[in-house]
């Protein structure tokens, strides 16, 4: 591509012309370093391994419309499964979320049971939530709340939130 059809932006700070993928790659590497920034004084913290992290900036540019660069993919990857040599001091490792299981477990089974007293022909929503939450220890209030919040779910699941 010629430099007449490149996308250019000029940064106030320096004075130079930048290259809009390279302010991209900028803003998405600053974001994997908010991830997980060493303890202030590195040197002299009385942990110099303790992590202060912050997920949000990262979160908020996965979660946007922002052009991922193909350095930034490979950054996350190493992030997972690091290469030798490690490009990173850090490495994400996953961890169960306990919210998770407790709605998959006994909140959608009460669901569950409410969409089968439905579909056998309750007298109302709010009687089927009752007789549903009888069942599993909960009033119907609360068997409404765990619809709602798996609908949520659903929505996002598919993309349409």
């Amino acid at each position: 591509m010629s430099d007449d059809h490149r996308p250019w932006s000029r940064s106030s700070a320096q004075g130079e012309y930048y290259e809009i993928e390279d302010l991209w790659r900028d803003l998405w590497i600053n974001a994997i370093n908010a991830l997980a920034s060493r303890a202030a004084g590195y040197a002299q913290a009385p942990n110099p391994q303790e992590i202060v992290s912050d997920p949000g900036p990262l979160v908020q540019l996965l979660r946007s419309d922002t052009p991922m660069p193909s350095s930034v993919r490979h950054a996350l990857a190493d992030l997972l499964v690091p290469e030798d040599p490690a490009s990173w001091d850090f490495m994400l490792v996953p961890k169960r979320v306990v919210k998770f299981d407790r709605m998959i477990g006994p909140e959608l089974d009460a669901v569950h049971c409410y969409a089968k007293l439905m579909d056998a022909g309750a007298e109302s929503s709010e009687s089927a939530a009752e007789e549903a939450g009888k069942n599993h220890l909960v009033d119907g209030r609360t068997i409404n709340r765990y619809r709602a919040k798996l609908k949520r779910l659903g929505e996002r699941l598919r993309g349409s939130h």
